[in-house]
């Protein structure tokens, strides 16, 4: 009796032990602000795995469908400085003086209770997205606006205080999580502090010249109106000194308490942050750091968060994010592309998607056969809706990748991303357009999974002849010899020689008018 005492008290300390050990594992700090520390970051499979996801631009502006700086632009009158507005926000002054009023009687917090999201339905939503065949979600924490798409403990103008009056990310999450995708959120509010400067100026000229813009009110100058209790401040952010080039330290820990608050209150999976990590650089990196200790807590000790950042500090530590472009070449480390399907924000004027289908699954590829993701933007009306326009081409993405998927999901750059006369610019805004010559037959991209390796043409050969060099009988980067060669999609015959040349393929047929993934199985 004593003996098995004496064994099970035994048997009680090792498990007693490993799970001590364990928990030790799970609660450590592993990263710091520091170089060193931040490069002990490996990007966790799920992303390098999932390839494809949805980003959802949706706020306040998107009830206006003008522009998504619209809480920048209403501010600017269009006189001598309209040669410093972009096209696409050329007229945002005139329209909001025309449909809402001038800007000191009317400013951009007047217009947040008008959005009311009272169409939106984030289960239905998320289903198409599902459908289209993304593996993650991305919608939209808060814009430059510095409006919170939350229950905000720190931003009193947010989604549940006025407009929509819900919890939008939260409700996000749930519909995400609950069709087993992936969650993000998006944090463009370190922009803000310089963004909505333009709120505490006036007009240049005309009949209010001078007249001071709304963003000079104080929030006792609300007693009585529907913003009462509200100070105008908090959104707009306080007002620059003269010369001041970079935010104070109560813009940085407030930013950091409702970035912190919100990774933490959402079980987040990714953080997208637009950019500005220049100036932000010690705050970006505290967050950074302790978003991926708190993933480690929450995964046993392993690290399965995500920081995307456009123009990063350091590329080692996070996933580099290029908007609307690509990179050139194969790259060591895991990076995205974000680009919208049509605009960013939902714009009464847009009639036609700028990408149509063809256009984002050729950027699939591209992207993908060099290490990265595609996160696509689709724009929702205020009042929650996706046009069908928008609805169309996703659905088209989603046939394609239920046909092609496998060269696609889970795979890993092959030694080489590709071959042929056609390759995108590398750097931000220099994507392909449908208006664009864009890919040829002759242009190939790779990809593996395991031992096989995808051979994926860029376009149709109407003559159904093609020519992979790079697999010729002497290439360099063959170990072994090819074994099959069969088409996705595509039940006819495929016939193939591996000559001097390169890898010959002939097909009587294609089975879609997209890409074409070409499965070569490697003899072991």
């Amino acid at each position: 009796m004593k003996t098995r005492l004496i064994t099970l008290l035994l048997l009680y300390c090792q498990i007693g032990g490993a799970i001590a050990s364990k928990n030790n594992k799970a609660n450590q700090v592993v990263f710091n602000t520091t170089d060193e520390s931040l490069h002990q970051y490996n990007c966790p499979e799920w992303f390098r795995d999932a390839k494809f996801g949805i980003f959802l631009h949706w706020g306040v502006a998107s009830q206006m469908a003008v522009t998504g700086w619209y809480s920048k632009w209403m501010y600017w009158q269009d006189t001598s400085m309209s040669k410093r507005i972009p096209d696409w926000a050329d007229g945002t002054y005139d329209y909001h003086i025309k449909h809402h009023g001038h800007p000191s009687k009317v400013g951009f917090k007047d217009l947040c209770p008008l959005w009311k999201a009272e169409k939106w339905d984030p289960n239905e939503l998320v289903s198409l997205f599902k459908k289209s065949g993304a593996k993650y979600v991305v919608p939209m924490a808060n814009h430059h606006d510095n409006f919170d798409n939350w229950d905000s403990s720190y931003q009193p103008w947010n989604s549940v205080n006025m407009g929509p009056k819900r919890d939008i990310i939260k409700d996000w999450e749930e519909a995400i999580r609950g069709q087993g995708l992936y969650f993000g959120v998006s944090s463009h509010s370190a922009r803000c502090w310089k963004h909505n400067q333009r709120a505490y100026e006036s007009d240049q000229e005309g009949p209010m010249k001078g007249v001071p813009y709304d963003g000079n009110l104080l929030k006792e100058d609300g007693k009585g109106l529907w913003w009462e209790g509200y100070d105008p401040e908090d959104l707009y952010c306080p007002k620059l000194e003269s010369g001041q080039k970079k935010p104070d330290t109560l813009f940085l820990e407030k930013w950091y308490k409702r970035t912190t608050e919100l990774y933490d209150k959402y079980n987040v999976d990714l953080l997208y942050f637009d950019g500005l990590g220049y100036q932000l650089g010690e705050t970006y990196r505290r967050i950074v750091a302790e978003f991926y200790n708190t993933s480690m807590r929450k995964h046993h000790g392993k690290c399965e968060a995500v920081v995307c950042i456009k123009r990063p500090i350091d590329q080692k530590a996070v996933v580099d994010d290029f908007e609307k472009g690509v990179a050139s070449g194969l790259r060591p480390y895991p990076w995205q592309t974000d680009t919208p399907l049509s605009t960013w924000y939902y714009r009464k004027c847009d009639t036609v998607v700028k990408k149509p289908a063809y256009v984002v699954v050729d950027m699939l590829v591209d992207i993908v056969s060099k290490n990265g993701n595609l996160l696509l933007n689709v724009a929702l009306r205020g009042d929650g809706t996706l046009d069908v326009n928008q609805r169309v081409e996703l659905v088209k993405i989603g046939r394609w990748l239920e046909v092609n998927g496998e060269a696609i999901y889970n795979t890993r750059p092959w030694v080489i991303y590709g071959e042929g006369p056609t390759n995108a610019k590398e750097g931000h805004y220099k994507e392909f357009t449908k208006d664009d010559d864009g890919y040829m037959s002759e242009d190939f991209r790779f990809t593996m999974h395991d031992e096989t390796l995808y051979a994926i043409a860029m376009d149709a050969n109407l003559n159904g002849d093609y020519l992979i060099k790079s697999l010729s009988k002497s290439s360099e980067y063959l170990d072994n010899k090819i074994k099959s060669v069969s088409l996705l999609g595509y039940d006819g015959k495929v016939t193939w020689n591996q000559t001097s040349e390169g890898l010959k393929i002939h097909t009587k047929g294609i089975p879609n008018p997209y890409a074409l993934s070409f499965k070569i199985a490697m003899a072991k």
